[in-house]
């Protein structure tokens, strides 16, 4: 098959924007192989080249299949390379799968919400000192409250609300966004 890849040691940010495309479920067989269930979004075809992209500790690891066998509509069984125990397996179970985009940015100027998905998020408190850094896993997209969920570096799932009102920038190229939040609102999460 070619040039053997490294399925963990590449870590960082990929090119494009992050989409949530399947979840890891469970191991199947003795030799690292796991079950995965398929989101509606995920491709008609895997194209082997491309890894598919796990978040763990708020970094985007690229795992590239050495077997992919659908099964189904919504699930397949996949064998990623460097994976080859059950116990090695068993870390990345209940992880969400992604792809990356092949555009860098929204082909319009104007920014949606759910572009943000995949971007670093650096929350601030008005008057604290201290703040959180964690990934935008995704844009739940609700009428009457609409959220950003974000993987903490410690581990934590915060909820933000998806408004203006808090976002203080956006770097596209760094892939960052800076939330302002106003005092005592990330308390709410717990």
């Amino acid at each position: 098959m070619g040039t053997k890849r490294n399925g963990s040691a590449g870590t960082g940010m990929p090119k494009g924007r992050l989409i949530k495309v399947g979840r890891i479920s469970k191991l199947f067989g003795t030799g690292g192989g796991l079950a995965i269930s398929l989101y509606d979004v995920f491709p008609d075809k895997m194209n082997a080249e491309e890894p598919l992209w796990v978040v763990i500790d708020s970094l985007a690891v690229p795992l590239f299949a050495d077997r992919f066998e659908n099964r189904g509509c919504n699930g397949a069984l996949v064998h990623f390379a460097d994976i080859d125990t059950p116990q090695r397996a068993e870390e990345f179970i209940g992880h969400e799968l992604y792809i990356a985009t092949q555009e860098d940015k929204p082909d319009s100027e104007e920014l949606y919400f759910e572009d943000l998905e995949g971007y670093t998020a650096i929350i601030r408190e008005d008057g604290a000192t201290a703040q959180s850094t964690g990934i935008i896993s995704s844009y739940l997209d609700n009428e009457l409250n609409p959220l950003f969920t974000v993987e903490t570096l410690s581990g934590e799932e915060i909820l933000i609300p998806a408004s203006d009102d808090f976002i203080d920038e956006i770097d596209t190229d760094s892939r960052i966004v800076t939330f302002l939040l106003p005092a005592g609102l990330l308390g709410l999460n717990n």
